[in-house]
């Protein structure tokens, strides 16, 4: 992007007071604006495998040189039981398992929240929901959090984010730190190239030109892909040689009958959905090999950290429900994690149970850049798989912010999973080892459970209120939402 298409951020960004805990935040962005011209079958069972001893994960990092190149990949409302490097039995994404592979694949990482805006606002703050409070349609991201995109660019990282959702644009204050932000359906104060819509293909090409004009620069660059997000409508290449169920055809867009109860698809139906979604996987997959390749020949794969992951999951019908923003059940919870390591053959995968909030304190440990940790919500993944980093014990992963019906909170610790809805009271429990679907609870017959999940709930509020006084965090604030971007989430069936 050329300086004067930066003009207005820019102008936008100098009348903002730097914030206290990093006093020369300005002159860096002043610097950097003027010298600058991203199988349900495989759910129903806990992630295979055994922990990996020592010797499974090789190490060759070199940890005295921050990566000169951060690369975060967030693929909205991706299952990890639709990729074959987690399900065996799904049809093949050979481009994620490629990175799987030559990276540290978890097979337990899940979200704080079951949809877009609260879950990324904890990727990109490195705190909970219950922290920033933007759990509904109208919260932002407070300015008085600090963001990874913050702490990146004023470590002198280029900071940059190619997307699309309609809850990431910048009215959602998704942008605090980033120089270039620019992200569909819309932004009044963004170049004309991005007022329009765009496809999974067009932001992999917009991504690609980007890279091809800032590889030799030290950046962080966000590329946030809509797909497989409903409405389902994969290339037709991608989808089996069959005829597909009359009402529904090549494409799914009827997501908001089947939410209003008026069309329940018969079990074919179902199939086809899932297979409408599967395609969009693999279409996002396809793009993804086209990004690595670039990468590649632009010789700077092997150096860069490069993180993939997804804000949330699907659910088809596994508690009665469809889509996502509705529960707290794994299949809405249960997202991938990759990380590639620069410089290095770190590779195996990693069974702890991980919360995707830690993406912040992970990528600024891995960059060398100081930061307090006792004002984030969860600590680094470093020592996941640094033989000279003590193992932190397991903690509990806390999840909550529905955006419909009644909202509810849980708590995640070993093998046992508490969820507690906020207005009635109801409570469930689950034995994840013997119930892996959270079909039976056992809520009655583990009082001692249950009181240790609901002072592990109290705690993390009390946690949370003393993170929010520290930032200045009063109540959640609310975003302006112009006539264009209303229209949108209309159409997308988040508000009627």
């Amino acid at each position: 992007m050329r300086f004067t298409e930066r003009l207005p951020m820019f102008l936008l960004n100098i009348g903002s007071p730097p914030k206290n805990h990093r006093g020369w935040g300005l002159i860096v962005r002043v610097f950097l604006c003027l010298g600058q011209g991203f199988l349900v079958s495989g759910l129903l069972a806990s992630p295979l495998g055994q922990p990996p001893s020592p010797a499974a994960l090789h190490h060759s990092i070199n940890a005295d040189r921050p990566p000169r190149h951060v690369i975060l990949i967030i693929v909205d409302t991706l299952r990890p039981d639709f990729l074959s490097c987690y399900n065996p039995h799904s049809p093949p994404t050979p481009h994620i398992d490629q990175l799987a592979r030559e990276g540290l694949q978890f097979t337990k990482a899940m979200s704080p929240a079951p949809w877009t805006l609260p879950a990324v606002a904890s990727i990109m703050s490195g705190l909970s929901p219950f922290v920033h409070l933007a759990v509904g349609l109208e919260p932002t991201l407070p300015d008085a959090v600090p963001t990874l995109a913050e702490y990146l660019r004023d470590a002198r990282y280029h900071t940059a984010a190619i997307g699309y959702n309609s809850f990431l644009l910048p009215e959602y204050n998704m942008g605090q730190g980033f120089i270039e932000y620019n992200f569909f359906p819309h932004s009044s104060d963004q170049p004309r190239l991005f007022r329009a819509d765009n496809s999974t293909s067009g932001l992999t090409d917009l991504a690609s030109r980007w890279l091809n004009e800032h590889y030799s620069q030290d950046f962080f660059f966000w590329l946030h892909y809509f797909d497989p997000h409903r409405p389902y409508a994969p290339p037709e290449n991608l989808l089996p040689a069959v005829e597909p169920p009359p009402f529904i055809g090549t494409a799914f867009t009827e997501f908001r009958k089947i939410r209003g109860g008026y069309f329940f698809p018969s079990l074919a139906e179902m199939e086809w959905i899932k297979t409408l979604y599967d395609a969009e996987v693999r279409h996002v997959d396809d793009n993804i090999g086209r990004l690595i390749d670039l990468l590649k020949q632009l010789g700077i794969y092997n150096e860069s950290l490069i993180i993939l992951t997804s804000d949330h999951g699907e659910e088809f019908w596994e508690h009665g429900g469809y889509e996502h923003g509705h529960t707290l059940y794994n299949e809405l919870l249960w997202v991938p994690l990759i990380i590639k390591l620069p410089g290095s053959t770190t590779t195996g995968q990693i069974h702890s149970l991980v919360d995707i909030t830690s993406i912040t304190p992970t990528i600024l440990e891995a960059c060398h850049i100081e930061y307090d940790a006792n004002y984030l919500s969860v600590p680094s993944l470093s020592a996941c798989w640094d033989p000279r980093r003590q193992a932190a014990p397991g903690r509990p992963l806390v999840s909550t912010g529905l955006l419909y019906y009644e909202d509810r909170e849980s708590v995640r610790l070993g093998a046992y999973k508490y969820i507690r809805s906020l207005v009635r009271g109801r409570e469930e429990l689950y034995n994840l080892d013997d119930d892996p679907a959270e079909w039976f609870s056992i809520v009655r017959s583990s009082p001692e459970k249950v009181g240790q999940a609901k002072k592990i709930l109290n705690e993390e509020r009390a946690r949370a209120q003393y993170l929010r006084e520290h930032y200045g965090i009063v109540s959640s604030e609310g975003a302006i939402l112009d006539e264009e971007t209303l229209e949108k989430l209309r159409s997308l069936g988040y508000i009627d």
